[in-house]
């Protein structure tokens, strides 16, 4: 209700960012009050979060081909928490930027671990792609966000421009 009442178009997009950022919160923060207080189900998890987020966006169910996998049950919430608000951060720019005017959406979701307890998230939109350093010059918040929560990670993350939006992020897990 509040954000109705702004007027100026870029604060008003400014304080609905910063509620999905709160409502991905508080989704961890609901897994959290569940059986398991120390891990949160990715595989619930990663769709769940994506679902809360396109119709936000005025995407219907199933305007978007979506694709995710993994191979990563549980995940502490030491390590959940920072990858959702990447995840949180990058559905929020595909929504905006890659799928208004693409006639057919995608969107790639990949989380796994091997045996050496290396986790890689992937994640990749068919948009037209983004100019990294454009928007580091800017000061985007969301550019900043994902690269902290990367570095939370202690990861090693990359972003390509090849067929749309491609980020990936590497980290190893360390109990």
């Amino acid at each position: 209700m509040q954000a109705n009442r702004i007027e100026n178009t870029d604060a008003r997009k400014a304080f609905e960012d910063s509620q999905l950022r709160v409502q991905a919160m508080g989704m961890i923060h609901r897994k959290l009050y569940g059986e398991n207080v120390v891990e949160i189900d990715m595989n619930a998890f990663i769709p769940e979060l994506a679902e809360c987020i396109i119709p936000f966006f005025g995407f219907t169910d199933g305007s978007i081909q979506r694709n995710i996998d993994t191979n990563v049950t549980l995940m502490n919430v030491d390590k959940a928490v920072p990858l959702g608000l990447i995840l949180n951060e990058l559905l929020t720019n595909s929504c905006k930027y890659a799928f208004p005017h693409n006639p057919n959406p995608e969107l790639r979701i990949n989380l796994t671990q091997n045996s050496n307890h290396i986790y890689t998230f992937s994640y990749t939109d068919n948009g037209p792609g983004f100019d990294y350093e454009m928007a580091k010059s800017k000061g985007s918040f969301g550019l900043r966000l994902i690269e902290l929560q990367s570095r939370q990670l202690f990861g090693q993350y990359s972003w390509n421009n090849q067929n749309g939006t491609n980020y990936s992020l590497q980290w190893k897990n360390i109990q």
